[in-house]
Parts: C-alpha cells; structure tokens; sequence
C-alpha cells in the first residue's frame, strides 16, 4: 500500500517535471520562431 503511494508519488513527480522541461524549451523556442518570421 505504502510502496504503491511513492511510486504514485514518484511518478507524477517525474511527469511535472517533465512538463516543467517542455514548457520551459516552448518558452525559450516561441521567441526564435517569432523572430525567424519576422526577418
């Protein structure tokens, strides 16, 4: 019972920052796109 509620623990850990990675290569690649189209 304890060892299933770290793994849960564990893995939605693993997902936000998983999640918190991409946002963050989203946010560093929205600018280059936006400047790519404008010149």
């Amino acid at each position: 019972m304890i060892s299933s509620l770290k793994l849960k623990y564990a893995v939605s850990d693993f997902v936000a920052k998983r999640r918190k990675i991409s946002n963050a290569q989203k946010l560093m690649f929205l600018p280059l796109a936006y400047f790519n189209r404008n010149f």
